[in-house]
Formats: C-alpha cells, sequence, structure tokens
C-alpha cells in the first residue's frame, strides 16, 4: 500500500466524517420530533427495508461481485468497463425495479384489504412509499463502485450528506405544518427520503458521465457480465443472511416493545460512526487495490495490503470502541436528549450503547476480511461463516432477550460478531498470507495495551469532570471535548512509545523489511 493509497483513505475519512456528523444531526432531528415512539420504531422499520436491499445489492453482493470483474475490464479497454456497468444497470433497473413496484402495489393492497396489528397499520403504508428509494440507492451505489474502481472516491463519498440533508430538512419544513410526533410528519420524512436518494443516484452519475460514460440501456448477455452474475448468487447468500440477520433482531425488537427498536436503531447508528469514517474508508480503498493485485497474481502486494489493513482497522475501532463505551451516557445526553427524547430515555439507551460498542472492532474486521475474500473473487466462504452468524444470533437474540430484556439483544449481536470473525479467521489461516499476519501480533498487543492506557485515562477525566450532577449543555459539550482530548493525546503518546507510528504508514513485505 503506497502513500496514494493513504491520501485516499485520508481523503475519504474526511468526506464521510462529515456526512457521518450530519446523520448524527438527521438522528438528533428525528428523534427529537419523534422520541422512541410507536411512529419512530414505525419508520425505522420500514425504512430498514430499503436498506436492506441498498446492503443487498448496492454495496453488498452485486457491487463486491462487480468491481473485481469491472476492474479488470476497464485495466484492458475503456469501452468494455463502460459496457459491462450500463449491462449491470440495465439489469438491476429493470428486474429489480420491476420487483419493487409489484411489493409496493401488494402492500396498499393489503394495508386499504386486510385487518391488521396496529403496529403493522401505521407501517405498511410508509414501506410502501420507502421502497422505491432502495432502486435509486443501489443503482448509484453500482456507479459509486465503478468510480472506486478507477480511482475516484471523493465526490461519490459525499453522496449520503444529500440524504441526510433531505431527511432533515423534510422534518423542519415538515414540522410547521404538522404536530412533532404526528403520522402526517412521518409520510412528509419519507418522501424527504426519496428525494434524497434520487440526489445521490444523480451525484456519481453526473461524475461517471464526466469520465465519459454514456449511460444506454443494454440487455445484451456477455461473458463479463455472466461471470458478474455468477459472483452476485454465490455473494447474495452472505449478503441477504448479514441484512437478514438486522432485520430479524429488529423485528424481534418491535414485537417486544415500541421503545426497543429506536433503542438498538440508536446505539446501531452511534457504532456505525467509527465503522463509517474509518474502517469503511480503509476497505473502501484497499478492496480496489486487492482486486488488483489478486489479478496480477501479486502474493506479496495482496499479502502487504490485507495486513497493513489488518492493523489499520484495529488501530482506529479498539480506542474507538472503549472511548464510546466509558462515555456512551454523557454521548447521548448531549446529541439527542432534545424535545421528545427524554432523560429516561438517554438512561434506557446508555446501557445498550455500551455493549454495542464492543462489536465495534469484530464487525469492521469482519468487512474488511470479506472484502479480502470477495478480492479473490471467493464468495462462498463469507456466506457459510454467515449463515451459521444468523442462526446463532436468532438463537441467542431469543434467549437472551427473555433472560435480560432490550440488553440481551444487543448482546447477542456482539457474541455473534466475535463468533463471526473468529470463523472468516479461521478460513484465512489455511491461506498463505496468514504468515504476514502472525507477524502482527506483537503490534496488536501494542494496540491494545495503548488502546487501555486511553481508557484508563478517560475514565479517570471523566470522574473528575461535572458529568453527574445534570450540567448545562455547554458544559457538557466543553467537558466531552476535554475528556475525549485526553483520550486522543495520551492514545497519540502510547502509539510514538510503542513504536506503532511506522505500523500506520508504511508497509510491511514478506521478507520482513520495510519499504
Amino acid at each position: 500500500m503506497n502513500s496514494k493509497s493513504l491520501r485516499q483513505i485520508s481523503s475519504l475519512s474526511i468526506s464521510t466524517t462529515g456526512s457521518r456528523i450530519l446523520g448524527l444531526v438527521r438522528d438528533a432531528t428525528f428523534f427529537s420530533y419523534f422520541g422512541t415512539s410507536l411512529l419512530a420504531s414505525a419508520f425505522i422499520i420500514a425504512f430498514t427495508i430499503p436498506n436492506l436491499f441498498r446492503r443487498l445489492l448496492g454495496e453488498g453482493a452485486l457491487s463486491s461481485a462487480f468491481l473485481p470483474v469491472f476492474s479488470k475490464k476497464w485495466n484492458e479497454s475503456e469501452s468494455s468497463g463502460f459496457q459491462l456497468l450500463n449491462q449491470t444497470l440495465s439489469r438491476l433497473i429493470l428486474y429489480f425495479g420491476g420487483s419493487v413496484a409489484i411489493a409496493a402495489t401488494l402492500l396498499v393492497t393489503v394495508h386499504r384489504f386486510s385487518p391488521l396489528p396496529e403496529k403493522w397499520e401505521v407501517t405498511l403504508p410508509m414501506l410502501a412509499l420507502l421502497l422505491p428509494y432502495a432502486v435509486a440507492i443501489c443503482v448509484a451505489a453500482i456507479i459509486t463502485a465503478a468510480l472506486n474502481a478507477i480511482g475516484k472516491f471523493f465526490i461519490a463519498s459525499l453522496s449520503p450528506i444529500l440524504l441526510n440533508l433531505s431527511m432533515i430538512s423534510a422534518l423542519i419544513i415538515g414540522g410547521q405544518f404538522w404536530e412533532r410526533g404526528s403520522e402526517s410528519l412521518a409520510y412528509a420524512l419519507s418522501a424527504g427520503v426519496l428525494l434524497g436518494g434520487i440526489l445521490q443516484m444523480l451525484l456519481p452519475a453526473v461524475q461517471m458521465i464526466r469520465n465519459r460514460w454514456k449511460p444506454r440501456p443494454d440487455l445484451c448477455n456477455s461473458e463479463d457480465f455472466s461471470r458478474v452474475k455468477q459472483l452476485f448468487w454465490t455473494a447474495t447468500g452472505g449478503a441477504a443472511i448479514l441484512q437478514v440477520n438486522i432485520l430479524v433482531t429488529r423485528l424481534i425488537a418491535y414485537q417486544h416493545s415500541d421503545e426497543a427498536v429506536s433503542q438498538l436503531y440508536l446505539s446501531s447508528r452511534l457504532t456505525e460512526l467509527p465503522l463509517g469514517v474509518f474502517a469503511v474508508a480503509i476497505y473502501t480503498v484497499l478492496f480496489p487495490l486487492l482486486s488488483k493485485h489478486a489479478a496480477n497474481e501479486d502474493t506479496s502486494a495482496f499479502s502487504d495490503t490485507c495486513s497493513k489493513g489488518v492493523v489499520m482497522t484495529l488501530g482506529i475501532t479498539i480506542p474507538a470502541a472503549i472511548g464510546l463505551m466509558i462515555l456512551a451516557g454523557p454521548i447521548l445526553s448531549l446529541l439527542f436528549e432534545w424535545g421528545r427524547f427524554s432523560g429516561h430515555d438517554v438512561a434506557q439507551t446508555a446501557p445498550i450503547l455500551a455493549i454495542y460498542s464492543i462489536s465495534i472492532p469484530f464487525y469492521a474486521l469482519i468487512s474488511y476480511l470479506t472484502r479480502i475474500f470477495h478480492s479473490q473473487q471467493n464468495m462462498k466462504a463469507p456466506v457459510r461463516v454467515s449463515a451459521m452468524a444468523l442462526v446463532l444470533n436468532v438463537i441467542l437474540s431469543i434467549a437472551l432477550m427473555i433472560a435480560f430484556d432490550v440488553k440481551g439483544l444487543a448482546s447477542a449481536t456482539v457474541i455473534t460478531s466475535v463468533c463471526q470473525f473468529m470463523m472468516l479467521s479461521l478460513l484465512l489461516s489455511k491461506q498463505s498470507w496468514i504468515t504476514q499476519v502472525r507477524g502482527l501480533w506483537s503490534q496488536v498487543i501494542r494496540i491494545l495495551i495503548a488502546s487501555s492506557l486511553m481508557g484508563a485515562v478517560v475514565f479517570g477525566v471523566k470522574t473528575i469532570l461535572p458529568l453527574s450532577a445534570d450540567p448545562s449543555r455547554f458544559i457538557l459539550l466543553l467537558s466531552l471535548v476535554v475528556i475525549i482530548s485526553s483520550g486522543v493525546v495520551s492514545y497519540a503518546v502510547s502509539v510514538l512509545a510503542f513504536g506503532l507510528r511506522s505500523s500506520f504508514t508504511r508497509p510491511q513485505v514478506p521478507n520482513g523489511k520495510t519499504d
């Protein structure tokens, strides 16, 4: 991995940081208008379904199947790459778009003519309205994958900002006409999601057109598209299982109580912040690089990139997990204790967030290790692991929810992530690049020690500053800035003291020397 890749990761992290911060503003606005009410949970469930397809088709199986083949064709000729892009998008719009239209019609019919429980009487119309968002965002994700393959990361990474702005605007403008927490405002928010999806699709499309792409319908078959289909159907199982896992957890929570879905969603969103800002940036940049090394059969460069990605992922996500675990309550209070989201909601959600934060390094590594398999066009191994993880999560969710309420659902997610990571690692241990990983154990141990020292500093400063005596919002903000800054400085000092700096900047090569 060279300095250009590091610059791309930094650039992508910066743009993603802006998007994620705006996402927090969006969530804070949403919960201030709806709290943890039934309507809030109904919207989250309805929004989960199109996002399931986004992660399955757009950012999951189809994207992972498309990118390695597109990367190879692009290296051969620009026109071949564009042809494959048009063929993929044409099928996606025709088949998936048609399926969405049928599903939305069925949902409206069922809602109108069948008696439903109150929860689903509210949820189904919103789901019917939100389903078309899945088509727009999946198209956007495939175009973004093509942009990433040709080294264009920054503009495409800004597209989520458009969704956040659209949803925030819908809430603020809609709030002028309808009461907070009303069903009409929930429908206005759903319309904002649709508008945001269209804008998200247009932004990368315009950039790709500027790179000489001419979008046109193309339903012709080709050997390259057949390869994409083959890889897609193999990978779909793993990606679908992962998303079904999320949906199952939320549906179990939805049946449990009106508040449970909102509490789990909010905890999940906050844990996604370090994942989205750093971990996703790492594998978004490294995945095309891994695919290129695999296509060129460059084992040395492939191993080096794999190893560097593991170290960078752990070096960022472990301290983030520890910090979020310690500061769960104050962070929730600062960001979300507005309007209809009360101090009681903060107290109920904070333990769930603390539990969820443990999964951050494991989910980051699961995503990265899965990309390593996909870069080799090996889709079957992650599918088998995901299937076992789904079964485990369902069993643990039901058992632990009975014993520990909503905290049990969060604990089931954490245990499942640990087991899934271990299974993927075991499979990868059979490959030749594991010799590189064995050489990383000393670095991992040093990261753990540095992160533990940082955690001690954060906890110590937290006990000194006024966080528990109902401080004003300004005092709370100032206190968190001091605590987080202390943690960052202590971790940076530890990284330098333990000689970890080179692990984040210089690649390892098979003979143990550095470039």
